[in-house]
This record gives structure tokens, sequence and C-alpha cells, in this order.
């Protein structure tokens, strides 16, 4: 019974996400814990940086910020298709990364504590066909390229955008930096929430994920609807990764 109210409660939040005029108000007064900023697009909204759970977000956010000589009105963390949406109707950049999916979702039923391997996979081909959608307005960088030069990925944004952003130094002393300030963040979130930090929700690699993820894409494989829905998701990722700008 409280499986199956979650997966409703899951799919139903799923379809809130695909629209920005239900989504967006809905969520616009909500702080992030992390850093107290507000969920929503503003006038002066400079940039989205926006992806699929469990995609370098964090990381290509933080990233970001630090490396910019000025404050940037960045808004991040929706993991919508909505902000794709709403941010390319207004003309407003939007930087996403692609990473395989079934690596993907695997990570992302990990932090959910989820075994719906449908609905995950239903999200991730829900959030990229957004993206496939607004792709004009969209640069798309890979997450091996976002964790091994993200000042190449910063490069491609401002070729595609016409913007100026100050590229990342991608040197192990900056990267050990991000990792510190993520680090800090991920436990103001938990004590936001009152939860722990544990290794599955870490946005950070941790190898004792390994075995986990594999039993997670073993049950991708043995349910058929779930294998049919990898495929569509595989094509998807195919599709944007020839494309990809970095």
């Amino acid at each position: 019974m409280i499986r199956s109210f979650s997966n409703a409660r899951w799919a139903a939040t799923s379809w809130l996400k695909r629209t920005p005029t239900i989504y967006l108000p809905l969520v616009s007064a909500r702080r992030r814990p992390a850093d107290g900023s507000l969920k929503r697009l503003g006038h002066g909204t400079e940039l989205v940086i926006d992806a699929f759970p469990r995609c370098a977000n964090t990381f290509a956010t933080y990233a970001f910020i630090r490396s910019q000589p000025r404050p940037v009105d960045v808004v991040h963390h929706f993991h919508a298709p909505a902000i794709v949406r709403a941010a390319s109707s207004r003309g407003i950049p939007v930087l996403t990364i692609i990473r395989d999916p079934g690596d993907t979702a695997a990570s992302y039923l990990l932090y959910r504590r989820s075994s719906n391997v449908r609905q995950a996979l239903r999200d991730y081909i829900d959030y990229y066909s957004a993206v496939e959608d607004c792709r004009q307005n969209v640069t798309v960088a890979r997450f091996e390229t976002v964790v091994t030069d993200f000042g190449a990925v910063v490069r491609a944004l401002n070729l595609r955008a016409n913007t100026s952003f100050s590229p990342f130094e991608h040197t192990e002393d900056h990267v050990r930096e991000v990792h510190a300030e993520i680090e800090e963040i991920a436990r103001r979130v938990a004590a936001a929430r009152k939860g722990m930090v544990v290794e599955y929700t870490m946005p950070l690699p941790e190898s004792s994920r390994a075995l986990p993820k594999q039993a997670m894409k073993a049950a991708m494989r043995d349910d058929s609807r779930a294998a049919s829905l990898l495929g569509l998701a595989d094509a998807l990722y195919r599709r944007l990764e020839r494309d990809a700008d970095a």
C-alpha cells in the first residue's frame, strides 16, 4: 500500500513537471535548502542550468558560479521539463547535461530508494524530449565532458548562446574546492530535511554504488516494459549525444 501510494505520488509530480503554466507557479515560492534561492525564473535570470537528476547538475552549477567574476542570476536544480520549455520560450539560455539513461536511472533510483524503474525511465524520456524540442536554445553537454573539462562546456555555452561567461579552469585544486563545497551543501540540505548524508544521496562519485547500480540495470532488462522504455530513452540519448555541443 505504501509503495503504491509513493508510486502514484511520483507519477502525479512527473505529470505536473511537464507543464510550465502549472508547475512553475507551484514551486515559485519555494527556497532551495542549499542556498535559500527561490525556484523561479525572474526578469533578470541570465542562465538556467538544469538536467535530469544524477547528471552532475550540482558540480556544473557550483563550478560555474565559482568561476564567474561577478554574481550571475542563474537558476538551477528544477529537474523538470517545464523549466526547459519556459526558459526557451523566453529566450533564456539553458545548459543541460546528458548521461547514459541506464546509468542515470539506476543512480536516480538509488537516490530515491525506489525500485520503480518504469517511472524513472518515463521521467528521463519526458525531460530529454523537452530538450530535443527546444534544442535551438539549449546547450547540451555530455556528462563525461562536464566532469573532466567543464571549461569546454562553458565555452560551448558562450558560442551557442552568444554569452561571455568565464570558463571554469578544470584543475585538480579547483575541482577539489567544488567537491568540498558540494559536500558542505549536501550536509546543509540533509540538516534542513532532518535527514542524513548517505553514500547514495551525496551528489559526488562513490564507488560503493557500483554493485547496487548493476542490480538496478539488470532489473530494467528483466522487465519487458522497462526494457522497451530503456530502448526509447537510449535512442533519445544517442540523438542528443551525436549533436552535443560539448
